[in-house]
Order: C-alpha cells, then sequence, then structure tokens
C-alpha cells in the first residue's frame, strides 16, 4: 500500500519552531486512538498495517529505533505514545495513513471519516476528511461556489482555468497553508478565462478589462471589481515580507470565493464553446 509522505505532497517543513499554532484539544487526540483501537479489534488486518505505514513517523516523533514486532503490540506504547506527543501537522499525517489502512483493511472507512467530520465539527475544528485525504473546512456557501465554479470550466476551453484555481485551493488546504500563492493562483485563474475569453493571450488582466469583449459585455463596475482583485494581488507580490505579512486567512478565503464567484459569473456571460 503506497503512501505518499505528508511533507512531500504538500512541501511542508517540519520544524516545529516554523509551525503556526494551530488548536488540538487533547480530547481529539484520544478520540483517533479509541477509533484505532476498536477497529483494530473488528479488522485484524489494521493492527499491522497501521504500525508498519507508521513507523516513520513513530521513529521520527519519539526518536527510536523501532522493533519489527513491537512486544505486547504497537498499542501498548508505539502508537499512544506518538499520537500523544506528536505535532498538529503529524497528527493530521496520521490521520491520512488511519484512513488508508482501514480501506486495506476492508473496513467500512466512509463510517469512520464521516464520524471523525462530526467529531471534529463539533469542536471547531477547521478540517475535515475528503476523500481520504484530511482538508480544511470552509463554509458551505463557499464550498458550494467553489463545486459550480469547477463545474463551469471543466470543458477542453477553460482546462487551464480549471488547472490554476485547483492549485489555489491546494496551496489553502497545506499545512501550514500558503495564503500568497492560493490568491496569487486563484485571481490568475480570472486571469487565464479573461484571456481565453478575449483570444489574446498575451495580454494582463488589467489591459482585457478594458478592451472588448469584456469591456462592451461586462458593466464597468463589475469590471471595476475585477481590477481590484488584480491590483490587490499585485500588491502582495510587489511588497515582499510586508505583503506576505498582510495575508492571512480572512483575506485568502474572501479572495478565493470571490474569485469563485467571477469564474461562475464570466462563464455566464462567455459559456464555452
Amino acid at each position: 500500500m503506497s503512501q505518499i509522505p505528508f511533507p512531500v505532497r504538500e512541501g511542508i517543513n517540519r520544524n516545529e519552531q516554523l509551525l503556526p499554532p494551530e488548536e488540538l484539544p487533547d480530547h481529539v487526540r484520544e478520540k483517533l486512538l479509541a477509533d484505532m483501537r476498536s477497529i483494530a479489534e473488528d479488522a485484524l488486518r489494521f493492527q499491522d498495517l497501521l504500525y508498519e505505514q507508521m513507523c516513520p513517523i513513530i521513529a521520527r516523533v519519539l526518536n527510536k529505533t523501532l522493533p519489527a514486532q513491537p512486544q505486547g503490540g504497537p498499542f501498548r506504547y508505539y502508537v499512544p505514545k506518538t499520537v500523544k506527543e506528536c505535532s498538529w501537522v503529524d497528527f493530521y499525517d496520521i490521520c491520512e495513513v488511519t484512513h488508508k489502512c482501514i480501506l486495506a483493511s476492508g473496513y467500512d472507512a466512509n463510517t469512520f471519516a464521516n464520524d471523525t467530520n462530526s467529531y471534529w465539527g463539533h469542536y471547531g475544528i477547521a478540517w475535515k476528511y475528503e476523500t481520504g485525504w484530511v482538508v480544511r473546512t470552509r463554509p458551505d456557501q463557499t464550498q458550494q461556489d467553489i463545486k459550480k465554479a469547477f463545474q463551469l470550466v471543466s470543458t477542453p476551453e477553460y482546462q487551464s482555468v480549471n488547472e490554476q484555481y485547483a492549485k489555489a485551493i491546494g496551496h489553502l488546504n497545506r499545512r501550514p497553508p500558503d495564503y500568497e500563492n492560493a490568491v496569487g493562483d486563484a485571481v490568475g485563474a480570472i486571469e487565464r478565462m479573461a484571456k481565453i475569453i478575449a483570444g489574446q493571450p498575451n495580454r494582463v488582466l488589467s489591459q482585457l478589462t478594458t478592451r472588448p469583449p469584456l469591456n462592451g459585455s461586462v458593466h464597468r463596475t463589475l469590471l471595476a471589481i475585477i481590477d481590484k482583485l488584480y491590483a490587490y494581488r499585485g500588491d502582495q507580490s510587489e511588497h515582499g515580507g510586508v505583503g506576505k505579512a498582510a495575508i492571512g486567512p480572512a483575506e485568502a478565503e474572501f479572495i478565493l470565493a470571490t474569485s469563485a464567484n467571477t469564474i461562475i459569473y464570466l462563464a455566464s456571460k462567455f459559456p464555452a464553446r
């Protein structure tokens, strides 16, 4: 069973001194351990698979050389010790490993994920399982807008728009999130769409909004909103450390949602041929 290491997939530095704080109450860790133990009683392969897949994390967190077969089983010491002492980044990595081991064991992974999501949601944890991965949660309306935007640019004509907006979502789902690049790619997706609509791939967004077909088909006040999004992205990329510090979760979520609605609007005005 292959498992892409979390830092490789997300480009995260595991140095705890570089990680932003993240709320992870002890009872959330205890809930995962209780679920692990319960599943291990019903799915015999699960315990061995989990230990095998967690070994790199356990060895790093506990700074120990691990035995192939731990005396008393992995739940006597190694797994609970690691879950209780690991960083929040490692914790969510363990959650993803757990889900994959549940699947490989033939156990009901959907029930596990849904139960976990309900528990996390009740206690305000800002993450959830989605198709086996742990991703950041966002308001329902924003999530609906994002899905609609993806649907409207799922045609071959708008494939590059789809891909760049997906990159923006990926940046926001990272642990820790990359807010600056999330903003850059979200607005970049709008720019790509404008280039395709205008048939002018070498012009930038601020130029495209002053020329047909955008200028003439879209109300000037709405074009001004698009221009402001482009200006905001430019401000953040040009001001170095100051700009980066100004982008937080609220700004990134706002740009992500506004970009989704802009894509929806442009797709309705200029449907793919």
